[in-house]
């Protein structure tokens, strides 16, 4: 089952889509490459893949903006060391996870 934290970041994607004929792709989820009791395995966070965006910063800005104006708690990373080739996006409203990007 989806988290309800994770349905605004697919509504965007399916906005983005629409908008600029782009497919965001989520690529890290609650799979195992991510520490146990992280926040990607407790289903707080998600990766999209960026290699074919055209303007990965935008998106990312656009994302960030978006999901602030749902929610405070919502974290978006670009281009900081460890988010060069995918864009990370949080929700960190819950403390039953240990933060873990």
């Amino acid at each position: 089952m989806l988290p309800a934290e994770l349905m605004p970041l697919l509504w965007l994607a399916f906005h983005w889509q629409a908008e600029h004929g782009e497919t965001l792709t989520i690529t890290g989820a609650d799979d195992t490459i991510y520490p146990i009791g992280g926040i990607h395995q407790a289903g707080y966070a998600w990766d999209l893949r960026i290699h074919d965006i055209h303007a990965p910063a935008q998106l990312a800005s656009w994302l960030l903006v978006q999901l602030k104006a749902i929610d405070k708690n919502y974290k978006v990373q670009y281009g900081d060391p460890g988010h060069l080739d995918h864009i990370h996006v949080a929700w960190e409203g819950s403390s039953r996870f240990v933060y873990n990007p």
